[in-house]
């Protein structure tokens, strides 16, 4: 179960994670740039029975599309929020409106991000040690390419 845990969200961090963190925190330093929202679809629901542990990447895409029309009021809440944010951000570049939970923009130093589920509401970036496990990684990697090519000249 650890080990299965482990990969879940060793994949999660290489794939998703630490991209979409890596490109906020790039977005959110640019002085004249538009703001960056970060978000995580962890609503686990009967939509997805086959998925025990959580939403899968690309969850969110049918609650935000449609699709389905045998949807409970639990889930038709989900939906509707989503396509809220959705059209407010394609609208104003700003998922935020009347009557939704706020949704900070990402910040440097307070990385929060938006969990879209039915209690939906800004939290701590959920898996911040994932995250740094991969800045080393990938620090290590350039620092390591940048001796090799400084050896090759």
């Amino acid at each position: 179960e650890e080990r299965v845990s482990s990969a879940r969200a060793l994949s999660r961090d290489v794939m998703f994670g630490w991209p979409a963190v890596t490109w906020a925190r790039l977005q959110s330093s640019q002085p004249r740039s538009s703001n960056a929202y970060l978000a995580i679809f962890d609503y686990d629901s009967p939509a997805s029975p086959d998925m025990p542990r959580g939403a899968i990447h690309g969850a969110d895409v049918s609650y935000v599309f449609g699709g389905r029309q045998d949807l409970s009021a639990e889930q038709t809440a989900v939906q509707n929020l989503l396509r809220t944010y959705w059209v407010n951000f394609i609208r104003d570049g700003d998922p935020n409106g009347a009557g939704l939970p706020a949704w900070p923009a990402f910040e440097p130093n307070d990385e929060r991000v938006m969990r879209l589920n039915p209690a939906a509401q800004a939290a701590p970036l959920p898996n911040r040690q994932g995250i740094e496990a991969m800045d080393s990684y990938f620090a290590w990697r350039r620092a390591e390419a940048a001796s090799r090519h400084s050896e090759a000249r």
